[in-house]
């Protein structure tokens, strides 16, 4: 029996798996790209869907970018921008703060209600909108508390609370439902209000991503912008990280001749 063919194919698929495609080498850096975790003064470990500062825009999805601008996180949303306060992966939950308001409720020169992407995020329970009126005559002197003096643009006005009577301009900032109540009783006063921000639910693939960092993978997207699992040796898959279906095909194919040769 001439053994030539089987040794040839042999050979080669020995070569296959001692030597890993081009690819892999550039996924296995993918892994460690995104194993890195995005951090800004306090608040640290944030990974997928986020990316940004050392963490490539292959680490996260579109819509997820992070920034740190002078200490603060920052993400934009339909063109605005928002300070990030926290972030929870257990409940897959980002707490945020409009940075236009942050520290002074007259700043805003441009005024505009907050609005967000419905396929990134959605807003979560327990959260309602804020309406702020300017331009609005003073209604009663009991409603004194709510109605806030500003100069905006250089010129004077007022900011009244959920305001019950036609202003110039009104917008609506969401807030949590326990710091309105503390609006009307005078508990606080708006601009911390609305420095306490509100929370956003994102909307990512939490099993998939869930398995891949159980599998000791890192979590991104690949070039379609589809999620991904990137693995230690190079390998990716969305189901997480284990033997490549290549090889295993290869062992199969492998074992196979070994037994006819």
């Amino acid at each position: 029996m001439d053994y030539s063919p089987c040794l040839h194919f042999i050979l080669f698929v020995l070569l296959i798996l001692i030597k890993p495609p081009t690819s892999l080498c550039a996924n296995d850096s993918r892994y460690t790209s995104c194993g890195t975790e995005f951090a800004c003064k306090s608040l640290r470990y944030i990974k997928y869907p986020f990316w940004g500062g050392n963490r490539p825009d292959f680490c996260g999805k579109l819509g997820y970018k992070l920034d740190c601008v002078n200490e603060t996180t920052v993400i934009s949303i339909k063109s605005l921008n928002y300070s990030v306060i926290d972030v929870d992966y257990r409940s897959h939950y980002i707490k945020v703060a409009r940075m236009d308001y942050l520290g002074d409720i007259c700043r805003p020169s441009i005024l505009v209600s907050t609005t967000i992407d419905f396929t990134l995020f959605n807003y979560t329970s327990g959260t309602q909108n804020l309406t702020l009126g300017y331009g609005c005559p003073l209604y009663h002197p009991g409603d004194a508390d709510l109605d806030y003096p500003c100069t905006i643009n250089n010129t004077r006005t007022n900011i009244v609370v959920n305001p019950s009577i036609e202003c110039n301009q009104t917008i609506s900032i969401p807030v949590f439902d326990n710091v309105v109540s503390d609006l009307e009783l005078g508990r606080i006063k708006l601009g911390h209000a609305l420095d306490r921000g509100f929370t956003l639910e994102w909307y990512v693939e939490s099993e998939l991503c869930k398995n891949c960092i159980l599998s000791n993978g890192s979590c991104g997207i690949d070039d379609y912008k589809n999620f991904i699992c990137y693995c230690r040796d190079g390998s990716s898959s969305q189901r997480g990280c284990g033997i490549r279906p290549g090889i295993f095909t290869c062992h199969v194919y492998l074992h196979f001749f070994l037994n006819i040769c």
